[in-house]
């Protein structure tokens, strides 16, 4: 057997053999729960030492994602793990947001570079999107699977800020079939961030979505009055103004209350709009208080609307219907 050329002359007898760096069982074991992706405080924390950690990415054990993240075993990682190598070198506040995030929700695939949102002060990181939004709020982001994502409501409006609204529509088709359609989350997300770009064009799309019949919006504004304690109201009846009888969807005599409950479909139009605008003037030269609810107010913020109500209700002489 040829001799090594470097050791020619020593003591076969006393040559310590060479052992290659391996991966212990608990670094392995820490790996396989966390998607093949270690950083380099996790490492240390397993008993490795920077020094080590440079020689196991020397021999290939160990591949740098990013500064300070590591691939375990391979330098190839699936979706989910090139997430968590971004989460961890973008830090705590970070989470995955736009396409990355509509990705992990099952809206539609996203194969590119990984989105990340983080706070302002964070420093742009090679090989990732970083957005650093103006408003970031907590309740924007939730877990998934072990992966920090903005919520479907924010990843809906980050993504209305970049695509077309016929998009944005198709997404809110396919977050209902996923059943993570939640329009009162989405309101509140464009409440939050009512500068955001994506503001206008999301609530456009919602408007396409969200579309009830006239009598499917007066049973719902009935079920809210219902569901939140207010006193029964009269529906469809006629009252007296200057231009004779004229209808109105739901009132509280006591309280000398009109509410109008407007469709997207039917009130939209400007000759419309005059002729409200109209018939409003009239029911107040009458003593009325009138108050219009669009669909999408009674769709999107319900909880808002029924404070009005009760806030419009407190009248002397007006008590509950029993």
């Amino acid at each position: 057997m040829a001799s090594h050329p470097h050791l020619v002359g020593c003591n076969p007898h006393l040559i310590r053999p060479f052992r290659s760096p391996r991966l212990g069982d608990a670094v392995v074991a820490a790996a396989r729960e966390r998607r093949w992706v270690l950083d380099l405080d996790e490492l240390r924390a397993l008993g490795l030492t920077k020094r080590q950690v440079d020689q196991h990415v020397a021999v290939g054990l160990l591949h740098r994602r990013h500064q300070g993240v590591y691939a375990v075993g391979r330098p190839t990682l699936d979706f989910e793990g090139r997430c968590r190598a971004a989460l961890l070198a973008c830090g705590p506040d970070a989470a995955i947001s736009h396409g990355s995030a509509a990705h992990l929700w099952d809206l539609r695939r996203s194969v590119g570079v990984i989105h990340v949102s983080a706070p302002r002060s964070r420093r742009a990181q090679a090989g990732l999107r970083v957005h650093r939004p103006r408003v970031f709020s907590r309740d924007d982001v939730v877990d998934r699977d072990g992966l920090r994502v903005t919520t479907v409501a924010r990843t809906l409006l980050d993504l209305a800020a970049l695509e077309p609204r016929e998009r944005i529509e198709r997404l809110l088709h396919e977050a209902q079939v996923r059943r993570v359609f939640d329009a009162t989350s989405i309101y509140e997300a464009c409440c939050r961030s009512p500068h955001h770009r994506g503001r206008r064009r999301l609530e456009a799309a919602l408007h396409a979505e969200v579309a009830p019949t006239r009598s499917g919006l007066e049973r719902a504004l009935l079920a809210l009055c219902r569901h939140g304690g207010l006193p029964r109201p009269a529906v469809n009846a006629h009252l007296w103004t200057s231009a004779g009888l004229e209808e109105v969807d739901l009132h509280w005599p006591d309280a000398r209350l009109v509410v109008e409950v407007d469709g997207a479909r039917y009130h939209s139009s400007r000759w419309r709009m005059r002729r409200d605008a109209e018939k409003d003037a009239r029911l107040r030269a009458a003593g009325w208080t009138v108050r219009r609810v669009p669909e999408l107010e009674l769709a999107l913020a319900p909880s808002a609307l029924l404070a009005d109500l009760h806030r419009l209700l407190r009248a002397p002489g007006c008590e509950k219907d029993a």
